[in-house]
């Protein structure tokens, strides 16, 4: 589905000749993403990534970043930064609650995945 949520119309009267919602080709398919603020750092325009349903964990779909907001929102009283993706397949059934995602961000030496939260809190917390 293309359109505006439908859930917030549960109830309300419907004109006729009202257009309800629209469903768009695959090709045409994003995904917005909320990459935490200490997670943003090596994510960039461009790298591939996988997201899976709630519904079906077991099935991957690939999807690009295409844009990254420069700017932070709060959700659920985390700093987070909204990334657009491109999804590059489907899978049935994936709906608005796909929740596992995953950036590729290249290949990392073992100590850099072990110690980089810490680094990055303390930049944070030490202003560095």
């Amino acid at each position: 589905m293309v359109s505006e949520d439908l859930k917030r119309q549960i109830g309300a009267p419907v004109e006729t000749g009202k257009i309800l919602f629209e469903i768009a080709r695959i090709e045409e398919l994003r995904a917005e993403l909320y990459v935490p603020e200490e997670s943003i750092t090596p994510v960039s325009v461009g790298q591939p990534g996988e997201l899976a349903s709630v519904s079906h964990p077991d099935q991957r779909i690939r999807f690009q970043v295409e844009r990254i907001h420069p700017i932070a929102e709060v959700v659920n009283s985390q700093n987070v930064f909204k990334v657009r993706a491109r999804l590059l397949n489907s899978m049935p059934g994936c709906g608005r609650d796909g929740r596992h995602r995953q950036i590729s961000a290249g290949k990392k030496h073992y100590l850099w995945m072990a110690f980089h939260r810490l680094t990055n809190w303390l930049r944070m917390t030490l202003w560095l």
